[in-house]
C-alpha cells in the first residue's frame, strides 16, 4: 500500500483560467447590450457566436 493522502489521490489540477476570462468578458459585453437578456438569451447569443462551452453563463449573469 503506498504512503498518498486522500486529498492527494483525488486532486484535480484546476482548469485554465484563461479561457473563462474570456468567456466572461463576453458574457459581460452581451449583458451590457442587451441588459434586459436573461441567461438564456445569453446562452443562445453565445451560441450564435460559436461558442459552445455555455454552462457558467447562469452563475456569471447573477
Amino acid at each position: 500500500m503506498t504512503k498518498v493522502s486522500r486529498s492527494g489521490y483525488y486532486y484535480k489540477p484546476k482548469k485554465d483560467k484563461r479561457s473563462d476570462t474570456i468567456l466572461l468578458e463576453k458574457i459581460r459585453a452581451i449583458a451590457t447590450e442587451f441588459p434586459c437578456y436573461g441567461y438564456r438569451r445569453v446562452t443562445a447569443q453565445l451560441r450564435r457566436q460559436g461558442i459552445k462551452k455555455v454552462k457558467t453563463v447562469r452563475e456569471c449573469t447573477v
